[in-house]
């Protein structure tokens, strides 16, 4: 049902990751890597779907982030998911919950 976090938009992601608990959260976004940083910054393991491929949006888009997103997902599958389509989405997401 989701999370808000950044109501007061003054409040830095990364302070928020340090003072809340994600271990048992999924971060979902179309192409920003902000939602790499718990892995990043504090080596949290916590999901992170990449939906830019399930958009219609052009690739064009998401040009300058798309190689990396893809490399970092090829090495850290374990964390870093690029579904290829709403119903792989859900199939990955089944997947997790078994886990």
């Amino acid at each position: 049902h989701g999370f808000i976090t950044n109501l007061n938009t003054s409040i830095p992601w990364e302070v928020i990751l340090i003072n809340g608990d994600f271990s048992d959260s999924l971060f979902v976004t179309m192409a920003s890597n902000a939602a790499m940083n718990p892995y990043f910054l504090f080596g949290k393991l916590t999901p992170v779907f990449l939906l830019f491929k399930c958009s219609k949006t052009p690739d064009a888009m998401y040009k300058n982030i798309i190689e990396f997103d893809e490399e970092l997902c090829s090495k850290h599958p374990e964390v870093f998911y690029i579904p290829e389509s709403y119903d792989d989405m859900l199939y990955r997401l089944r997947s997790l919950e078994k886990e």
